[in-house]
């Protein structure tokens, strides 16, 4: 028999194409308001694998939503909440109500059956989905993997581009910290980075549908559109502060303002030139130019990886730092 997911949604047609993507695979049972919801537990929580509440449930009540997932009835259900990127503060409040886990509107097939399937194992094991995805984890980093996960929600190219950036950055980063000890980086500072990395282009999410996904270059007006995801990133990134600590949201926000500078001043948004931009975010953005050309784009097929890093050495996508070329060169040939 298949496991069992249940669905709260107020609104039938987000819970039909919820139900569409998980039916193939789980049992679906769906409920539209609180009070079912609230029996429906009750009464067979030990057969869900997951719950997935969507906000119109709580009709916008932060304290229905603190009764809710702090009810002794219910830590043993993974709980997953369906809401909309909206923005940082809305989605930090949530996480701070209780809520482990987030699936985002518009549904993305892929990470709505990662995550179920995910807890599932999870309470197979006897444990809570939040204690098994993040074993000493902190607060920073399971914060970023959120946010990195509404940023797929928005853009399903983006969140493959986010990983892949990811694991390049900290081969990197590592290169780095070997290579040159003038930059004082220490293992916490590369695992710092690497994480960091996840939001270098958060400030997408509030990039318009027409611009971001558009099938084709952009116009130069929608490029300078697109060029205040930096600022934008970091403006969305200083909400989070309160909850990071200056440290790491300092480090986040340098990662998303300045990861289009380059090293001879011909980036954007300010122009920063040589070791004015951070070595955070020279890192990342070199890894970040790497992946974008040798992956497949909406306006773009991809380019050969060997082609890819002869444009980088040539200076054809901006300039970066002799140290960065040379640590891209011998992490490459580790690829």
């Amino acid at each position: 028999m298949n496991a069992t997911v249940l669905i709260a949604d107020r609104d039938a047609q987000t819970r039909t194409e919820l139900k569409y993507i998980l039916e193939e695979t789980y049992t679906v049972l769906t409920v539209d308001d609180l009070q079912a919801l609230h029996q429906m537990l009750i009464t067979g929580n030990g057969a869900l694998c997951a719950v997935v509440v969507d906000m119109s449930v709580f009709e916008n009540d932060a304290e229905k939503i603190h009764r809710f997932v702090t009810h002794p009835r219910y830590t043993n259900v993974p709980l997953f909440v369906a809401c909309p990127f909206d923005g940082i503060h809305d989605l930090l409040q949530l996480f701070n109500a209780g809520f482990p886990e987030f699936v985002f509107k518009p549904y993305d097939r892929a990470t709505v059956l990662a995550k179920i399937a995910a807890a599932s194992c999870v309470q197979n094991a006897g444990d809570s989905v939040f204690e098994e995805q993040a074993p000493g984890q902190s607060t920073e980093e399971k914060i970023t993997h959120l946010l990195g996960d509404a940023i797929q929600a928005r853009n399903p190219e983006t969140g493959e581009h986010i990983r892949r950036v990811r694991h390049l950055t900290e081969m990197i980063a590592k290169d780095v910290q070997a290579h040159y000890p003038e930059y004082g980086l220490t293992d916490r500072d590369v695992e710092d980075i690497v994480s960091a990395s996840a939001m270098h282009d958060i400030g997408k999410i509030v990039i318009p549908d027409s611009i971001l996904l558009k099938p084709a270059r952009l116009t130069p007006a929608e490029f300078e559109i697109m060029k205040t995801h930096t600022t934008r990133g970091c403006k969305l990134l200083e909400e989070a502060r309160g909850i990071w600590g200056n440290a790491y949201a300092d480090l986040c926000k340098d990662i998303a303002l300045c990861h289009h500078e380059r090293y001879d001043g011909g980036g954007y948004p300010f122009g920063l030139r040589g070791d004015d931009i951070p070595i955070t975010a020279q890192i990342v953005s070199i890894a970040d130019v790497y992946d974008a050309l040798s992956s497949q784009r909406v306006y773009k097929p991809a380019i050969m990886r060997s082609e890819a890093y002869r444009m980088i050495m040539d200076g054809e996508c901006g300039a970066f730092s002799e140290k960065l070329l040379a640590s891209l060169t011998r992490q490459l040939e580790n690829l």
